[in-house]
Formats: structure tokens, C-alpha cells, sequence
């Protein structure tokens, strides 16, 4: 490996959920193994779940508790926009960055461009500025052959406007430079593989890594799963950090108990593991190791997450999933595509729709609709196919299993640095 000056990076994640920050702190922790600084932003109320990372975290209370309030949902609102980046700017000044990484946080780009400094966006789901191709929402080929430019369009359409918002807020706070070159200075990191979401029209700029894991549930998460053997009808339950409220979870584990499965479950931030029913074949934890529940499970349920689908593919063990939210919707959707497990969501073509004209909180609200029975039906459906599952996902990861994602992602950085 090339020796690089010691350089130090600032790490701005999406605040929602988990995964973006999980994500950045994997990466931030290679960094300073290989003898950086890195400095990880992270919401006061959260920075308890991360206090054994080796990572400089940063406490922060620039969004309110709820989903409403980050840039995704409001980023027609400058004013919101100049709000929020001015505090991210506040930050970046203060630590003095040689590069920031922006996971996913849209309006922290803004404050990159203000600052003059090196820039790389990490994001799953297509939301680099590059182009790809929607997955079938669940029509009929035929139809979707004909109606999938539409959804193309109409999804570049969007992120047109998110761009646009952030450089109008950009102007407003004072930045002076062009669009185009802002664009095109960015490094832009896929962490999936080359053949999940193909780009139609690759930046020049752009590097796939593979799955980005944070070990930290591994290493401080409950660890009475790594007694458990696989038993051929075992289940594990999870809706990461944003999704489904706690009831809906409890109700569900229970439901899938009834039905004779094993279930193990991950409440995480969203309910206590005080609140499930006692059973024998109910095992609720707080955190759990990801990737060796996925190994014991025959078969994951889950939110759509990103995270959560890699670490069962990465098991070999298929996925049914919920989505919550558009990037969920777009993994959910790719992986039933793919062979890789199957989606459970109302009208998907409707809630398509819904997201593309940023009317979010009526697909959430259709997500919440969501009957028990259908996820149960599912279940059994994707159990009845399960080796057929499988043959499909070693094929799909046989060239890319021992990949480390958040070294990869560390090497491309450097290597953009040095540019």
C-alpha cells in the first residue's frame, strides 16, 4: 500500500436511522488504523450506541427528532437548507478537514462547497448524480417495458430538483463557483457491487466498493446469538433504526411464532426488548451481530434497509422486504428483480408515484397499512422457494464475497486525495 501524510477527514452522515452512521464510522475507523484523523458528526442522542468506536465523534443537534424535518423531505425549503448547512459549515471550519465524506446528507454538500474542500458522497440506491435504470415495480414485463422510461424520467427528474435546491441555497449563502465543476470534482462511492444497480452513464469520478459493515454490533452487541445453531425454520426479524413503530414489530414476531417459526429479533432504537412476550422460540436482543443472524436465519424480514439485505446476501440467505422509505422501495424492488428475495408493498407502481412527487408521508403511511397476513404470506412463499433463493444469490456474489467494503472505500479516498 502507497504511504500516504497523515490527513485528516470529517464524516458527515445522514442523521436518520443508523445505517448512514454505522456506515461512516466503519470507514472513519480503517482511516485511523491506517494512521489518519477522522471525526464522525453524530446526533447527541445517539453518540451513547457508538462510544467504544476508536472514531473522534462529534455530537451535533442540527435536525429535530423527526423524519420530516431533514432535506429530503424539505428540500424545496432554502431557508431550511441555509439553515442547516450553516451549522455544518460551522463544523467543518472548526475541525479544518483535509476531505469531508458525505454520507447520503444532502445538505452537507452545500457547506463543502463553501469551505472549498475535498468532497466525496457515499451513497447506495442510485442517488449520485449519475443515471441507472429503476427496478420492475412488480408489473408485467410487457407493461414495464413501456412504462419503465417514464419512471427513469421521472426519478432523474427528481434528483434534478434536489441538486438544483441545494445549489439555489448554495448561491444564497454565498458560494460563487459552477455547478458542473462542483459536480464533477466530487468522488462518488457506490458501496454495493458493480452489478446491483449499474450505472447507464458512469461518472468518471465513480468507484464501487462493495458493502460497507461497522463491526461495533459485532463487538458490543449481545452475544448469546453466537450460541445459536441454524434449525432449518428460523427467521430474523428487523427494522433497523426507522421504519415500523415497536408495536408493529412485537405483533409481528409474534405473529411468525404462531405459525411455529424460531424468531430472532432486533429491536434497536425502536422498541425495548422488555415490551416482547416471553417464548421459547422468541428471542428478542437490543443489537445483534447483522451477519451472524443472517447466517443462523433461513430467512431475513426486514425494512428494505440496505445494510441488512448486503449482510443477508452476504449469508446466502434470502430477503422479504418492507419498505419505508424510497431508497428501501428501490433495494426491495432490485432485489425481488435479481432473485434475491421478494417485496411486500401496496400498489408499488402507486407509491412510485408518491415518492417521485414527494409526497412521502402518504407511501409511509401506505407502508404502515401493511397487513400481517401478507408479510406472512410472503414468508411462506420465499420459505417454499428457499434453495431456489440461494442458488440465485451465490451466483450473484461469487465474484465479490470476500470484498471489504469500508477498506476499499478508504483506498479510493486516498487515492483521490493524491490526485
Amino acid at each position: 500500500m502507497r504511504k500516504f501524510k497523515k490527513n485528516k477527514f470529517l464524516f458527515f452522515p445522514l442523521e436518520i436511522g443508523l445505517a448512514h452512521i454505522t456506515r461512516s464510522i466503519a470507514i472513519a475507523e480503517k482511516m485511523i488504523t491506517d494512521g489518519h484523523d477522522a471525526c464522525v458528526v453524530v446526533p447527541s442522542k445517539k453518540i451513547e450506541l457508538f462510544k467504544d468506536t476508536i472514531a473522534t465523534l462529534i455530537p451535533t443537534e442540527i435536525y429535530d427528532d423527526s423524519e420530516d424535518s431533514h432535506p429530503l423531505h424539505k428540500f424545496k425549503d432554502i431557508e431550511y437548507l441555509c439553515h442547516i448547512s450553516k451549522k455544518e459549515q460551522e463544523i467543518a471550519e472548526k475541525i479544518k478537514p483535509d476531505c469531508i465524506v458525505v454520507d447520503y446528507r444532502l445538505s452537507a454538500l452545500i457547506a463543502c462547497m463553501i469551505c472549498d474542500k475535498k468532497t466525496v458522497f457515499i451513497s447506495d440506491g442510485g442517488w449520485g448524480p449519475h443515471d441507472f435504470a429503476m427496478p420492475n415495480p412488480g408489473l408485467e414485463k410487457t407493461i414495464f417495458r413501456t412504462s419503465g422510461f417514464v419512471i427513469d424520467f421521472l426519478f432523474k427528474y427528481l434528483k434534478g430538483k434536489f441538486i438544483k435546491s441545494l445549489f439555489i441555497a448554495a448561491k444564497k449563502r454565498g458560494f460563487k463557483g459552477d455547478k458542473n465543476d462542483i459536480i464533477n470534482s466530487i468522488l462518488y462511492i457506490a458501496p454495493e457491487f458493480k452489478n446491483y444497480l449499474p450505472a447507464k452513464k458512469s461518472l468518471p469520478k465513480i468507484e464501487y466498493v462493495g458493502p460497507i459493515f461497522w463491526s461495533g454490533f459485532e463487538r458490543f452487541g449481545d452475544q448469546s446469538v453466537n450460541g445459536l445453531k441454524p434449525d432449518g425454520k428460523t427467521v430474523y426479524l428487523t427494522f433497523g433504526g426507522t421504519g415500523f413503530d415497536g408495536e408493529k414489530l412485537i405483533s409481528l414476531s409474534g405473529a411468525m411464532v404462531k405459525r411455529g417459526y424460531r424468531v430472532l429479533v432486533s429491536s434497536s432504537i425502536i422498541t425495548d426488548v422488555k415490551n416482547f412476550p416471553k417464548h421459547d422460540k422468541l428471542l428478542p436482543f437490543k443489537f445483534v451481530d447483522g451477519g451472524k443472524a443472517s447466517e443462523i436465519a433461513d430467512l431475513i424480514v426486514c425494512h428494505g434497509g440496505y445494510g441488512t439485505m448486503m449482510q443477508a446476501v452476504m449469508a446466502g440467505k434470502p430477503v422479504l422486504a418492507i419498505p419505508y422509505n424510497f431508497s428501501q422501495l428501490i433495494h426491495s424492488l432490485r432485489f425481488q428483480e435479481l432473485g434475491l428475495g421478494k417485496c411486500v408493498s401496496k400498489k408499488s407502481m402507486l407509491n412510485i408515484f408518491y415518492l417521485i412527487c414527494n409526497m412521502w408521508n402518504r407511501f409511509e403511511k401506505n407502508a404502515r397499512k401493511i397487513k400481517t397476513q401478507d408479510i406472512l404470506n410472503g414468508m411462506e412463499e420465499v420459505m417454499q422457494n428457499c434453495e431456489k433463493y440461494k442458488k440465485r444469490i451465490e451466483k450473484f456474489i461469487a465474484n465479490d464475497k470476500n470484498r471489504n467494503g469500508s477498506s476499499s472505500a478508504a483506498d479510493s479516498i486516498y487515492a483521490f486525495l493524491l490526485k
